[in-house]
């Protein structure tokens, strides 16, 4: 964070900072970097998740919030489990921005690092259920299988929601849910191939949709209007709270104030 900013999080199931890659096989970097954030539903007498920006005086002046600043950010829904917090997740950063690989002309099969801890998990289970199912190797009809896939994918789909708070140096707080602003799309998934098998051999080599965020707006006059005494000058903080939906995975980023 900048100097007199601070971020912090609270109940996270996941915190980390990565690179937004390509769909195509490759995976090649556009040259921004977001954080994931995943929560799970709390037990008992455990905070709720959230994820909070807070600054100081000084900022706030240079800032010169008012009443025709809009609060924006950009966010996109991920399928992936939320995952316990590793240790290398909340690690200090040492040195400059990790830059692209000079690997990375290579097709992504030949220079394919270890999968996330969430995929990998997921790998995991399944194949602990097939083992459990006493090694029985029978294969199920490509259609049946098929079919099996499309309405579990239909079935899973949630949209996800949660508050964005913004709270004033006197402690008058301001909140509002994503869903009132716009809900958050899932991730479009789409095939490159029209057949099977030049989709699996040519296609995405990790994930079947586009890292592409969704931006969001708030005017802060907004704010103003709806909690009495709520004045823009005063917001020392952001805080997102995800107690909307029982567990979620999203991408941040292009969190900033503009007029």
């Amino acid at each position: 964070a900048s100097r007199g900013v601070r971020i912090a999080g609270e109940g996270l199931a996941t915190w980390r900072e990565l690179g937004l890659t390509m769909r195509s096989r490759g995976g090649g970097p556009y040259e921004n970097h977001v954080v994931r954030l995943g929560w799970a539903k709390p037990k008992a007498g455990q905070p709720t998740a959230r994820y909070v920006v807070q600054w100081t005086d000084s900022v706030a002046q240079a800032l010169s919030l008012d009443a025709q600043s809009t609060f924006v950010f950009e966010v996109q829904a991920e399928k992936d489990t939320p995952r316990p917090l590793a240790a290398a997740d909340t690690a200090p950063a040492v040195g400059p921005m990790p830059r692209p690989s000079r690997w990375g002309w290579l097709p992504g099969w030949l220079r394919r690092g270890p999968p996330d801890s969430a995929q990998a998990s997921d790998s995991a289970k399944q194949a602990s259920g097939a083992t459990k199912r006493g090694g029985d190797t029978k294969k199920e009809p490509a259609g049946d299988s098929a079919a099996r896939r499309k309405k579990g994918d239909a079935d899973s789909v949630v949209v996800l929601d949660f508050r964005v708070e913004l709270e004033t140096a006197d402690g008058r707080t301001a909140s509002v849910a994503l869903s009132e602003l716009n809900p958050l799309p899932p991730p479009l998934t789409i095939r490159l191939y029209k057949w099977g098998r030049p989709e699996r051999r040519f296609g995405a080599s990790s994930r079947d949709y586009d890292q592409v965020l969704t931006r969001y707006a708030i005017p802060l006059a907004r704010l103003e209007r709806d909690v009495p005494g709520f004045r823009a000058a005063q917001v020392r903080a952001v805080r997102f709270v995800f107690d909307r939906t029982a567990a979620g995975t999203v991408l941040m980023d292009g969190m900033g104030f503009e007029r």
